[in-house]
């Protein structure tokens, strides 16, 4: 397989009793990005043999958009929805990326934080949407 795009690759949305959505108009550079997680807890006694333990891990996604994007009316309503009601908002999230034919499901998630006003350099800067996830499921598409 040598078809590594990003560009055909979907992200839905959905925010409990608020909405579930497509996001549109992605980054220029980047659509959405994960990060690392931690798999295990590790330490090394003093006699130099090493233990580890399984430690459960929050998935973080970042989605970054467009300062011209549809879905921003979306994430904004989800921001003012917390701070209105002073509670997170469960999320679920499905990436599908058809070129190496994987979807990505997230779930028992919140909006963890935003940079939702684009900076003003020559031309608006997109924005960023990070939510933390306790769930994720890969599966063939």
């Amino acid at each position: 397989m040598i078809d590594i795009t990003s560009a055909n690759a979907t992200v839905a949305l959905s925010a409990e009793s608020l909405f579930s959505v497509n996001l549109e108009q992605f980054g220029a550079d980047s659509s959405f990005a994960s990060e690392a997680q931690q798999m295990a807890e590790t330490r090394i006694g003093v006699d130099g043999h090493m233990v580890a333990g399984y430690t459960p891990a929050i998935k973080t996604i970042t989605i970054t958009l467009e300062p011209s994007s549809p879905s921003l009316t979306f994430l904004q309503l989800l921001k003012q929805a917390q701070e209105t009601n002073m509670k997170p908002y469960e999320c679920q999230m499905v990436i599908s990326v058809p070129s190496i034919g994987k979807r990505f499901s997230y779930s028992k998630g919140v909006l963890q934080s935003c940079k939702d006003l684009p900076d003003g350099n020559t031309v608006l800067a997109p924005t960023t949407w990070t939510f933390h996830f306790e769930g994720l499921s890969v599966e063939g598409i």
